[in-house]
């Protein structure tokens, strides 16, 4: 078999490219057919979930959308990295890190930026936008609260799963496992690959005013996944990430805390730096616990006959 990786940068570029139209066109086309054929609800009502909208179509909703979450990024990076070494696994980063600190690390990272990413999204909605660019964002934002709305421990348990652990591993796989490893390949300074990959990860989110904050998040997760090469780091730190910020919607009732830094601008000012400095000190550990980041595993480190991951 002639793996992908024997061939030029931008022939493997139009093969993953191809592979996450073709396999994102089939998984929207099966979710828009069957998903109506086996719940006997119209498509255009399951995609897009309104106030009056009933418990079981949200849940509805909620499966389409990591359905679709699979077939976007989880299925194409399986695919390309089978197609493009014998050692699909190792090729993609599915390896654990050297030094397993950073498996604590890099998820405390993630974490302490909350609150300063969050902050950032209040200050860039707040920006004078266009009256279209309103709305379009207040229609995001509605469509993702109904998503969000948990009335039992069982709705909370399948958000988790399906919106932040599964699109952790899907985008973890696409966005650093092959745009980032694709891109560092290409040579140069380690900021332009990871600003790269961290941009289009931002623009595919489709929210103008969550884009900074989505691409600040994404360069913390490039930065994690350059300095230990593994999926593992990143994929836990980007589902602890979604994972916080899910159960914070569950029990934000009980967050009375917030209440007091937002009516305390001098608190949460401090609050904010606390927490700018902890995620500089992580980064400085981390980065002092980096492994060598190799984006290329060559074909003879491996054995041809070796059955695929």
């Amino acid at each position: 078999m002639n793996y992908l990786i024997t061939y030029s940068k931008g022939i493997q570029l139009i093969m993953l490219i191809s592979l996450l139209f073709i396999v994102a066109y089939l998984g929207q086309t099966a979710v828009s057919t069957l998903f109506p054929l086996f719940t006997g609800v119209p498509y255009h009502i399951i995609s897009h979930p309104e106030m009056r909208s009933t418990p079981y179509i949200i849940s509805l909703s909620v499966i389409a959308s990591g359905i679709m979450n699979l077939s976007m990024f989880f299925i194409p990076s399986l695919l390309f990295a089978y197609l493009s070494h014998p050692k699909a696994a190792a090729y993609i980063g599915f390896k654990p890190p050297k030094n397993g600190i950073v498996l604590i690390l890099a998820p405390l990272l993630l974490l302490v930026s909350i609150p300063v990413l969050g902050e950032l999204q209040v200050l860039v909605s707040r920006m004078p936008f266009s009256p279209s660019v309103k709305n379009s964002e207040k229609e995001i934002q509605q469509s993702m609260g109904y998503l969000l709305q948990m009335q039992s421990p069982a709705d909370l348990t399948r958000l988790v799963v399906v919106m932040a652990i599964l699109p952790a591993v899907s985008e973890e796989l696409f966005f650093r496992g092959l745009l980032l490893r694709m891109s560092v390949r290409l040579g140069g300074n380690a900021f332009v690959p990871i600003f790269f990959s961290s941009l289009v990860f931002a623009v595919a989110h489709s929210s103008l005013y969550s884009l900074p904050s989505i691409l600040i998040a994404g360069m913390l997760l490039a930065f994690i996944y350059y300095n230990t090469g593994s999926l593992w780091c990143s994929m836990l730190a980007h589902a602890c990430f979604n994972s916080v910020q899910i159960l914070g919607e569950y029990y934000q009732k009980n967050l009375s805390f917030l209440n007091t830094l937002d009516n305390n601008q001098w608190l949460k000012i401090g609050f904010l730096l606390v927490t700018v400095a902890t995620g500089a000190i992580l980064m400085m550990l981390i980065e002092k616990s980096k492994s060598p980041f190799n984006p290329v595993l060559p074909l003879e480190n491996s054995d041809n006959n070796t059955s695929q991951p």
